[in-house]
């Protein structure tokens, strides 16, 4: 989860005759306004809707409406200042997008469908980019909670209703909340058959949430919202947001979640907000009414997606997760699970008027005794959690000999409780092994889970805990199942028989990995197999004192590797925030890889492949890199191209070494260009993302290291094959093309593409860069105007730039013009106005420090 939002405050007006206006009120990247039209007639919309109420879509289905949504609204000066601000987010920071609808006709279009075409995903699937129905009626604090929340469960069945199945709903609910429930984090009470004087009694006791499952609908004649309670009698009772607000005041309660048919929906009834009238639905009417936030339903939720969608999003409120942002949660889940043509990740609606997201600050409640917790005077990097996974996939392995004795183990004695994961803890859960021979009986938690963590804690990895459990997973789905229960990061499952064994392992997110910024989605493709103990023909007593032993033979080369890898994402940290202490880091992480290796040396016979080892020296060759050290560098890189040669990073850092940690020569250069190539060669990804860094680093040496201009040139089109919208080929390449290949036509053609079409990959820095390229390819095609129109655009902003910014993108303007002015004296009737005009806004340019 990331650790802090900046704000995308988007605001769509009243239009007039089917045109919208439209602004970026607030944005990481400044203001900006446009308007739009609607992209189908109220026809096809209601045709949409209808599909979407009915569930009758694909995949293709929502991504072709959501496409449509994201078009109208991103229109080029908002998609801008969008593209702008995500670019220049950090890696533990957000955007949270936030919808303000004042036309009420606009209210029912299905916003939480929005699909970027660039990007190639739905916005409200992504954890960074939370999407919010803003209702502007006043900020709320978040209320301070000590654990457990209090969540009541409201249930409305009235007996002239069409009939609910309520002892299941009731049961969804349980089912979702169980695992918070028995670690202390929620209470939750159950009120049923409702009145309304019952519902107001309740809130008074100190609720935080209500979870109402029952009937909503909006009246046809005046589109109001309402909530169906039960009468003295049993009968409906239909209240509305006047009727509901006034006993939610002055109340503990911050968020209600409606699951019913058209809670969600718009328009509405008319209430006051900002002095002017404002068409709302029910949800939105509530929080205009006090209400921090209201989850609503726009289409009806299938069983199955409910308690999905109740599990995952309670469960990221009790860690203090933004309420956006857990319903994004919720949704990415959901999507996950179900798969890529079911819609009900978009059903639910959030609107909110909560700032930041934050409702409630909760304090977890205690440990249980004997539960301890190890932690460490931690200082656990952002980036750390990920090569923890990365470490414990890759070097998990159960064969070889017992390893010395780097930790001293204990006596094992399973933990078998179930505890599951709290806020900011990473949690290995190792499963009981499924026996496929009856006579024999091996308890893997017991031998494997304390010495897991015995060594984590000797290693100081900090908030990290092994718990053992009796489960017996048999697919990759039951062990997925079993890690969401503990909210497990690592589940290690497998099976034996008279074969021998076999371990996997499946990855999932946990809250501490999304707290951190580096949360990936849940991994539901096959499990990956670690290695296999094959022992043929043997009794059962000697397999299992084999097994037994294997288990725990590769304990310390994991820790050392785990930990050290740890230390590396730390010092990747603290050198992108400039910190000079990555230094320190890198040294770190390079003592445990060592002794990982000494470690790996002493196992004996095993294949170092088997134990995925080419990550360890790859791991360590990066660290000498980035200190510079340039031969142990290499040497650790071709030390990993051994273990594993088609090793395509591998191949590409060594590569990087030729040709800069080197004296320059020929044969290093041509030793860097082999490395390339075969980097290129061995990356079968289907992104094929090195091959095409790979390709554009070969096409710049030749270009300015060797001079092999025709060289440069096929190699750079060889990265726009796999990459059309390569941003650095694109810019190299009409260099390239105007400079020495005399191909100014295409010059322009690929620099308005790096333009146009990469926005978000690019700072305002290179766009005024690019643009100065584009001025003078023009003027090198004889085509004045176009020139004389980019650089009277340019000048300006380069000088809006901070100072140093705008003085070299105004110098290197001025000199790449001198330039073409010595080989095109023609030129300068034209050139010259521009040159002065870049003098005269390079002479009003503050002074830089240390200037004269």
């Amino acid at each position: 989860m990331y650790q802090t939002y900046e704000l995308f405050d988007l605001r769509i007006f009243r239009g007039h005759e089917g045109v919208y206006p439209v602004e970026v009120l607030r944005s990481p990247a400044g203001e900006a306004a446009g308007e739009f039209t609607l992209p189908f007639s109220q026809t096809e919309l209601r045709t949409i809707l209808e599909q979407l109420e009915t569930g009758q879509v694909d995949r293709d289905f929502l991504q072709t409406v959501g496409r449509q949504l994201y078009q109208m609204l991103f229109v080029p000066p908002i998609q801008r200042r969008y593209s702008e601000s995500l670019a220049g987010l950090g890696d533990a920071e957000g955007l949270r997008l936030r919808l303000r609808i004042d036309p009420p006709e606009l209210t029912s279009l299905p916003w939480e469908f929005l699909f970027d075409p660039q990007t190639n995903e739905f916005l409200a699937l992504s954890p960074r980019v939370p999407l919010v129905r803003y209702v502007a009626a006043g900020t709320v604090e978040p209320l301070q909670v000590e654990a457990p929340v209090r969540l009541l469960l409201v249930v409305s069945n009235p007996s002239d209703a069409p009939p609910l199945d309520t002892g299941k709903e009731v049961a969804l609910v349980q089912e979702a909340l169980a695992p918070q429930v028995a670690s202390g984090h929620y209470v939750v009470d159950l009120l049923e058959h409702p009145t309304l004087h019952q519902l107001a009694d309740s809130l008074r006791e100190g609720y935080h949430i209500l979870h109402y499952v029952g009937h909503a609908y909006l009246d046809p004649n005046d589109g109001q919202g309402y909530l169906v309670l039960e009468d003295e009698e049993g009968a409906s009772l239909p209240v509305d947001a006047d009727a509901l607000s006034p006993m939610l005041k002055d109340t503990s309660l911050r968020l209600m979640v409606l699951n019913a048919c058209e809670s969600g929906r718009s328009p509405g009834g008319k209430v006051q907000i900002g002095g002017r009238d404002a068409q709302m639905g029910l949800a939105p009417s509530l929080v205009a009414g006090g209400m921090s936030a209201v989850v609503a339903m726009q289409f009806p939720v299938p069983d199955q997606s409910a308690i999905l969608l109740a599990r995952e999003f309670y469960s990221a409120l009790a860690d203090n997760v933004p309420v956006d942002a857990a319903l994004s949660e919720a949704r990415k889940v959901i999507h996950a699970e179900l798969g890529a043509d079911c819609l009900d990740w978009g059903i639910p609606v959030l609107f909110m008027r909560a700032p930041d997201g934050h409702i409630l600050e909760v304090k977890p409640p205690p440990r249980p005794k004997g539960e301890a917790l190890f932690s460490t005077r931690g200082w656990i990097a952002v980036g750390a959690v990920v090569a923890v996974l990365l470490a414990l996939l890759g070097a998990l392995a159960f064969s070889g000999l017992l390893t010395a004795g780097v930790v001293a183990l204990p006596t094992p004695t399973p933990t078998l409780v179930a505890s599951p994961a709290e806020a900011n803890e990473f949690l290995v859960l190792v499963a009981d092994f499924y026996p496929k021979t009856d006579d024999i009986r091996v308890e893997v938690p017991a031998r494997l889970e304390p010495q897991i963590q015995a060594a984590l804690e000797a290693n100081q990895v900090p908030n990290a805990r092994v718990l053992g459990v009796p489960d017996r997973p048999a697919s990759p789905q039951d062990a997925i199942a079993l890690a969401q229960r503990y909210n497990a990061s690592i589940v290690v499952w497998g099976w034996y028989d008279t074969y021998g064994l076999e371990a996997r392992v499946e990855v999932l997110d946990s809250p501490w990995l999304e707290s951190i910024g580096k949360g990936r989605p849940l991994l539901t493709k096959p499990s990956q197999t670690l290695n296999e103990v094959d022992i043929y023909g043997v009794a059962p007593e000697t397999l299992r004192a084999s097994i037994r032993k294997e288990l725990g033979s590769q304990i310390n080369y994991l820790v050392l590797y785990t930990v050290g890898r740890i230390h590396y994402w730390q010092a990747v940290n603290l050198r992108e925030a400039g910190d000079p202490a990555f230094k320190d880091e890198y040294r770190a992480a390079l003592q445990l890889f060592d002794r990982a290796i000494a470690e790996l040396e002493g196992i004996g016979s095993v294949d170092p492949a088997m134990l995925g080892a080419e990550a360890l020296f790859y791991s360590r060759g990066a660290a000498y890199l980035r200190l510079r050290e340039w031969d142990r560098a290499a040497e650790a890189f071709r030390r990993a191209i051994e273990i594993k040669p088609d090793y395509p990073q591998a191949h590409y850092n060594l590569a990087y070494v030729y040709q800069w940690g080197r004296d320059g020569t020929e044969e290093d250069l041509n030793a860097a260009l082999e490395q390339y190539r075969l980097a290129a060669e061995t990356d079968t990804t289907s992104d094929r993302w090195v091959a095409a860094e790979a390709y554009y680093n070969m096409g710049w040496l030749q270009e300015n290291m060797l001079g092999d201009y025709r060289q440069a040139e096929a190699n750079y089109r060889q990265v726009l094959e796999i990459d059309p919208d390569h941003l650095s080929t694109l810019w190299s390449l009409g260099w390239l093309d105007y400079s020495q290949l005399g191909n100014y036509e295409e010059a322009i053609a690929l620099t308005r593409r790096a333009i146009e079409l990469n926005p978000e990959d690019r700072s305002p820095d290179t766009e005024l860069y690019l643009s100065c390229n584009l001025g003078l390819y023009y003027l090198a095609v004889s085509n004045p105007i176009s020139a004389t129109a980019v650089y009277d655009s340019v000048i300006p902003q380069a000088a809006a730039r901070p100072p140093a910014s705008a003085a070299d993108i105004l110098a290197t303007c001025r000199e790449d013009l001198n330039g073409l002015l010595e080989k095109r004296a023609d030129l300068s009737d034209v050139a010259s106005p521009i040159l002065d005009k870049i003098s005269a806004t390079e002479s009003s340019l503050p002074a830089q420090e240390g200037s004269p």
